[in-house]
């Protein structure tokens, strides 16, 4: 029998045979995929190096390249069949608390109907799928009244978007009875009210924003509220897809319409007036994302934890961080401003979504503050949703058939964002295919599983394409191409963006023992060593290919630090709870080391992003929890859009501009990051505040080789439990100042003489608000909503308007196209630069100044035909604006003016009248028969 103290020394043994293992690792990581690390750092820094570095590679001319035809729409826009019925409740939706009381019946009847779907999918996550039950429901019905309107099989009606609704619930509830969620987990009320909590309470939240200041419109700050108001009236009125463009009369909205498609699909089965409708849509897709949210931190916390954790704390903790805190940009201006009382102003909401120098650095909250109802924000629920179908399916060993449902969920998701923001295709595509590869672990054999990967993911991605056919045969790209980031991102500013989630992520791993819960491969090492074996293979042959790259300034020197610093990460992902502090240490120290060194070589975030996607890789291919894998997947993708925005952005219209050439590309590609970071931070922090089992892993020699033993201990929070959560509070609490210091100046940002919150009308601020012209002279908009009205009421179809065509932002340009989805000859022209080529847009510019500015009226005539203008505006914005070129000149000359009443009877005639604001009808060209007249009704 063994003696007390001869089981002591042994289990020291073993002990110290675990500290060897792990060091051993870290040292072969620190040689192996790290090397990988090097070689794109020195990719990088070469290309850099080469002649094209810094040269500025686009302007306009650059883009000019194609058919003007493709983007335009096969007959008149004028002759497109009548579609009104937008408004088909407005006789009791045009007040604001009845239409408050109509929309959230419908968001009742969206969850209740959408449940027995989202079980069906999700069943296996503790509430059921709950928190993407409206999402999944209306991802089915409006893709179904797309698809067929696109064939032009039936026409984008309430009716049809009604029957689309019943038949999706149909399915949904059909798939539950037929035993789809049979295997699914039972659903835990406490989990299920929390999702819905997540929804009404967010959606309530960002709805008083929105009654406090409902505007859709400031002449400094307005945002992008007006091209998407404009895109969601252009929808409601068009027929079949691709829809026509409201500020490019003739064309199609040649945009990633899809998001703004749903948004209108919501409006068409209320019937509530558009300009309340946008306020109520805009916190819903707030809410469903937060809602969305709730449940996939739920999902992965559970799994991870082996349901050690509570719902509500761990989707509670999803919400707060992903939709309610800010960055640190807040924080770190306000001990800046002390030890005086700073004044907050609205400089306190924009400086934090531009903590980056050239970038715009969005996360939800300022998304949901600032209001606008961008393609961005809508598919945020759609991301999460691919998210959750990929941790559904790789954590489930369904077979094919019953994983079938998640599969074409996941292609009509992926097909989904496809249209609605393609940004985020590339990364959670490729989340997609890891995901599939975690469910095929089912048919063991690797050269097996990697053949079903192929084709269950061409498969998925095939159908995907295939759903969406109709507007990828109509889009056309005109931003295509990369080009090589010309100077690294400053660490700074990065970390007062994303420091806060990443040191969230990084001390509750550290501490929590998060992937003790997990069992590392037997063949770990091994893959350690293949890996090696192919960064060293990747390396001789990038010297041999691309010799140039000798020239990178740092050498060798820096290969080594930026292996050093990475193998210090690495190395804590190995980290087991219980295990001894000197690993940690020596990342700690090895990581500030490499750090300082990477400043001074100018690439600090790129080792950040490389380091980070190198631990997500190693966790995801280095366990056999396929929980602790997808942890993995989600990190290394985070890591990898850091990474990957430090090396090559997408060449636009703005890559002329030296300082903002990758303004798109940071906004875009680091809300995905915020996304990603806000779940693992969220999982990451639950685990650490709930964690009161630690497992101790020990290691033995068996024939085999070693192999682990885990063995699970009861313990209380130790200190260093306790000052980990203590940390991640105060950056959270960090975070916490930007909504605090920047919500009342933007809800205050509205016109002198705005009344007292009450109403949800997007247009009300144009009966008092007035701007002051470059001209100065008042422009007044009262004169102009009384035109909208009688629009509203009295002219059906889609003829074509002339109004003044100012630039973006400023002047109110457009505001009859935005109000009313008409078709107008030219918008904001900046915005038409990214949809169509320049040519085309320059000459409608041109032509419509001479129609308010030309004293022919030959000439006026002749634009009236070329474009088929029905209806011409003339007011205070006409009359009194600048021209963006040159303010103090008015937009509209005196003789323009004069000539065009000199029409009046010749061509046209008053259609109506109010306080300034002119509407002029054509009657007939000059000349002609005058019988033919566009219809007017009442």
């Amino acid at each position: 029998m063994i003696s007390r103290e001869e089981r002591q020394s042994l289990r020291q043994l073993v002990g110290l045979r675990h500290r060897a293992v792990q060091l051993s690792f870290a040292l072969l990581v620190l040689v192996s995929s790290l090397v990988l690390v090097s070689i794109a750092t020195d990719l990088i820094a070469g290309a850099s190096a080469s002649p094209r570095s810094g040269e500025i590679v686009a302007d306009l001319d650059h883009f000019q390249t194609g058919d003007p035809d493709e983007l335009m729409i096969d007959e008149p826009v004028q002759e497109l069949p009548v579609v009104d019925d937008a408004r088909w409740s407005s006789a009791w939706t045009d007040r604001t608390a009845v239409a408050v009381v109509a929309w959230v019946l419908l968001l009742v009847l969206l969850g209740v109907a959408g449940r027995p779907l989202a079980r069906s999918l999700l069943g296996s996550f503790p509430d059921a799928g709950q928190g993407f039950a409206r999402v999944f429901l209306l991802l089915l019905a409006a893709w179904g009244v797309w698809f067929a309107a696109s064939f032009e099989l039936i026409e984008f009606k309430a009716i049809w978007a009604w029957y689309a609704l019943l038949a999706a619930a149909v399915i949904g509830w059909l798939m539950a009875s037929t035993g789809a969620s049979r295997t699914a987990e039972r659903p835990s009320r406490r989990a299920i009210g929390g999702a819905e909590a997540a929804f009404w309470i967010v959606f309530s939240l960002f709805l008083v924003f929105r009654f406090i200041n409902p505007d859709s419109w400031h002449p400094i700050w307005g945002g992008e509220k007006p091209m998407e108001f404009a895109h969601i009236n252009a929808l409601l009125r068009s027929p079949y897809f691709p829809p026509f463009d409201p500020w490019f009369s003739g064309g199609i909205l040649n945009y990633y319409y899809y998001g703004e498609y749903l948004v209108a699909f919501l409006i068409k089965l209320t019937g509530i007036p558009s300009e309340i409708a946008f306020n109520l849509a805009q916190p819903t897709m707030m809410g469903l994302a937060a809602s969305a949210m709730y449940s996939l931190a739920v999902a992965v916390s559970t799994r991870l934890s082996r349901d050690r954790v509570d719902p509500l704390l761990a989707g509670g903790l999803g919400v707060l961080i992903f939709a309610l805190i800010g960055n640190l940009q807040a924080a770190w201006d306000l001990v800046r401003s002390l030890p005086e009382w700073p004044v907050f102003s609205f400089d306190w909401t924009w400086a934090a979504s531009r903590a980056i120098d050239g970038g715009i650095t969005e996360f939800p909250y300022f998304t949901g503050l600032y209001a606008d109802l961008h393609a961005h924000l809508i598919a945020l629920p759609i991301t999460l949703s691919v998210l959750a179908l990929g941790f559904a399916l790789s954590t489930d060993s369904a077979s094919l058939r019953r994983s079938l449902p998640r599969l074409v969920a996941l292609a009509l998701c992926l097909g989904s964002l496809s249209a609605a923001n393609a940004w985020d295709v590339p990364v959670y595509a490729v989340a997609a295919v890891a995901s599939i590869f975690l469910w095929s672990k089912r048919f063991g054999n690797l050269l097996v599983r990697l053949l079903v990967t192929i084709v269950v993911s061409g498969a998925t991605g095939a159908l995907a394409y295939l759903m969406f056919r109709p507007f990828h045969d109509h889009f056309v790209a005109l931003f295509s191409e990369v080009d090589r980031v010309r100077a690294g991102t400053d660490l700074g500013q990065f970390m007062l963006h994303l420091g806060a989630l990443l040191g969230i992520i990084g001390v509750s791993m550290a501490v929590s023992g998060l992937l003790s819960w997990s069992t590392p491969k037997p063949r770990w090492r091994e893959l350690a060593i293949a890996v090696f074996c192919l960064a060293v293979t990747a390396g001789i042959a990038v010297q041999v290919y691309r010799p140039q790259l000798i020239e990178f300034p740092s050498g060798s020197t820096g290969t080594i630090v930026i292996s050093l610093i990475a193998a210090g990460a690495l190395s804590m992902v190995m980290l087991r709870a219980g295990t001894d502090a000197f690993v940690a240490a020596m990342a700690v120290v090895i990581g500030v080391i490499g750090a300082a060194y990477l400043v001074a070589l100018g690439w600090p975030v790129l080792a950040v992003g490389l380091i980070l996607a190198a631990c997500g890789f190693l966790t995801f291919f280095s366990f056999d929890d396929r929980a602790t894998s997808y942890f993995g997947l989600v990190l290394a993708a985070a890591g990898s859009i850091v990474a990957g925005v430090e090396i090559v952005f997408v060449v636009d219209d703005l890559a002329s501009l030296e300082d903002w050439y990758r303004m798109n590309t940071i906004f875009k590609l680091y809300y995905q990051v915020w996304t990603l970071s806000s779940l693992l931070a969220a999982v990451s922090l639950t685990i650490l505040i709930s964690k009161r089992s630690i497992a101790i892993t020990s290691w033995s020699s068996t024939p085999q080789g070693f192999r682990p033993t885990t063995q699970w201990v009861r313990s209380e929070p130790t200190t260093r439990n306790r000052l980990a959560v203590g940390a991640c509070a105060l950056l959270i609490g960090l975070s916490l100042v930007y909504p605090a210091v920047a919500t009342i100046p933007r809800l205050e940002q509205r016109f002198e003489g705005h009344p007292e919150p009450g109403t949800l009308d997007a247009l009300d601020w144009m009966r008092y608000g007035t701007i002051e012209s470059g001209t100065g002279q008042v422009v007044h908009f009262d004169g102009d909503l009384d035109a909208i009205h009688w629009f509203q009421e009295h002219v059906r179809g889609t003829p074509v308007i002339a109004e003044a065509s100012i630039g973006p932002y400023r002047g109110n340009g457009s505001r009859f196209a935005i109000a009313l989805g008409l078709p107008a000859v030219l918008g904001w022209d900046r915005h038409e630069q990214q949809q169509r080529y320049y040519p085309e847009i320059a000459q409608r510019d041109a032509d419509v100044r001479d129609l308010y500015n030309s004293d022919s009226i030959e000439r006026k005539q002749q634009i009236i035909d070329t474009y088929g203008i029905e209806y011409i505006i003339v007011g205070d914005v006409e009359r009194k604006s600048g021209l963006p070129s040159s303010p103090a000149t008015p937009y509209a000359s005196a003789e323009g003016i004069a000539a065009l009443e000199s029409m009046v009877g010749q061509g046209l005639e008053v259609a109506f009248e109010s306080d300034g604001t002119t509407v002029y009808r054509v009657v007939s060209p000059l000349g002609a028969d005058a019988g033919d007249r566009p219809e007017i009704v009442g």
